[in-house]
């Protein structure tokens, strides 16, 4: 049994300490995920929180069938898209595409600054993927799960997901024209950093 599946049995048997350790491990990079998801870092934050909390509650009832990291996306990905339904999400990118029509990169300005247009041009075009297929393509890009994990996760085949992946990067490769390399590949890497998450009672030196 892997390391995280003992720190959930051991949640489940009462170690808050194992639950905030699980926390540590994987805050940054699930806030990481689910802000790709929804575009909205405070929105990420909070998601974040209902995911370890859900996941928390029901220790006792877990099940290891695969990693726990597939887990953990699958639970993430669900609290998402009810948050998207049900609280009527407004991205914060009205317009399509607004920074794309006039994007350049002028030598006068920082590399930070650069960096700070390239990831709200990432973020805006992954915002406007349908669901499924923005889903499918951060798990493979930023996440690194393989299409078994994905459809794991997604609850569906494997050539379910390789569809879904090759829709998205047909839609990205037409959109993000300005930050496609003279080898026809796609700057994945920008995302917006993250604050962390609260462990269970707050207590993050358990």
């Amino acid at each position: 049994m892997e390391q995280d599946h003992l720190l959930l049995a051991r949640t489940a048997a009462g170690e808050k300490a194992a639950f905030n350790e699980i926390i540590r491990k994987y805050q940054t990079a699930l806030i990481n995920f689910i802000y790709r998801l929804v575009g909205d870092r405070h929105l990420s934050e909070e998601i974040a929180q209902e995911t370890f909390l859900r996941i928390y509650q029901s220790a006792s009832h877990y099940k290891p069938k695969a990693k726990f990291s597939t887990y953990l996306y699958q639970v993430a990905k669900n609290v998402a898209l009810n948050v998207l339904r049900h609280r009527k999400f407004v991205t914060f990118f009205q317009q399509p595409f607004p920074l794309l029509l006039n994007f350049q990169l002028k030598t006068e300005e920082s590399e930070q600054e650069n960096r700070q247009q390239l990831r709200q041009l990432v973020q805006q075009a992954l915002n406007k993927l349908p669901f499924a297929q923005r889903t499918a393509i951060i798990l493979a890009k930023y996440e690194g799960l393989s299409y078994e994990e994905i459809a794991s996760v997604m609850k569906t085949s494997v050539p379910a997901v390789k569809s879904l992946i090759y829709r998205a990067k047909e839609t990205l490769k037409k959109t993000l024209t300005p930050l496609v390399s003279s080898e026809g590949q796609l700057e994945y890497r920008y995302f917006l950093p993250v604050r962390r998450v609260s462990t269970i009672e707050g207590d993050t030196h358990d």
